[in-house]
């Protein structure tokens, strides 16, 4: 895959922290970058969340969390007309 170049900015202690794991890994800081970008969702499979967190909205849909805002909106409606 070409590689084109790409000015980033960021906390300097991020830069730190990404080249002291890059230095413990035997890689250089472009690779862990450049694998973090590639283990975000893209969507393709439709997943738009990381797993723990697809696993959390599930949980909440499951619940009937989701079912509850009308009626709730209903309720604060009514309590202060």
């Amino acid at each position: 895959m070409a590689k084109i170049p790409k000015n980033l900015s960021l906390d300097a202690e991020d830069i730190e922290i990404g080249l002291q794991y890059a230095e413990r890994n035997g890689v250089s800081l472009s690779k862990v970058v450049s694998e973090f970008l590639r283990s975000l969702p893209n969507g393709e499979d439709g997943a738009l969340a990381s797993p723990a967190l697809e696993r959390l909205i599930g949980s909440a849909k499951k619940s009937g969390a989701a079912d509850d805002g009308p009626s709730y909106h209903e309720y604060l409606e009514q309590k202060y007309r």
